[in-house]
């Protein structure tokens, strides 16, 4: 499998330095302009399917894709979402304290109603396990989430869920491409965002 995979466009929550997690979010018009960019980027690629996190900052990111691939399927799910923040959600990241952002380090605390890092690893390492399966010879693209794409990175990378936050999460509409294999992955781009900086 080809696996391609990418965060939704700028928010305005993003510029607000809010915490989203679970929360829709509303493309910017920057953000609308990265996924048209990002669509134009992929339109030539052979996609046979495309999986978005049902969270509308990134369904309206995988649409613009979709125009360019008017035969291939968008399914949205719930298991490309964003980490649950439980009840920092919503809530600027000036606001939270020291000891907040201490336990926001740790990978295996789970707010109240939320998720921890360790839980979106596992729910991404199923879900991609379940997706592969399904579609092992074909090319997949995935929209989602910075949590998300992290927690993926790092199970392509080979690397524990303990250097989650030790290696910079995606950028928004930034493209990755893997090779998958059974469970050999190779490593093809990473966080390319070159469609961002051309005229």
């Amino acid at each position: 499998m080809k696996l391609y995979f990418t965060r939704h466009g700028e928010t305005i929550e993003n510029q607000q330095k809010i915490i989203q997690g679970h929360l829709e979010g509303t493309l910017s018009e920057l953000g609308k302009e990265q996924a048209k960019r990002l669509a134009e980027r992929l339109k030539n690629e052979p996609l046979d399917a495309i999986y978005s996190s049902d969270l509308r900052r990134a369904a309206d990111t995988a649409k613009e894709v979709k125009i360019f691939h008017s035969n291939t399927q968008l399914i949205l799910v719930r298991e490309l979402r964003e980490r649950h923040h439980g009840p920092i959600q919503g809530r600027k990241e000036s606001e939270l304290t020291k000891e907040q952002l201490a336990l926001e380090s740790n990978p295996y605390f789970k707010p109240e109603g939320g998720e921890s890092q360790f839980d979106v690893y596992q729910r991404m390492e199923k879900f991609f396990t379940e997706i592969y399966e399904r579609h092992r010879n074909e090319n997949v693209l995935f929209v989602t989430h910075g949590a998300t794409g992290r927690a993926l990175a790092c199970k392509l990378k080979y690397l524990p869920i303990d250097q989650f936050l030790s290696f910079k999460g995606l950028k928004n509409t930034s493209l990755s491409i893997f090779e998958v294999n059974d469970l050999n992955y190779t490593e093809i781009l990473y966080n390319c965002v070159k469609h961002l900086k051309e005229n």
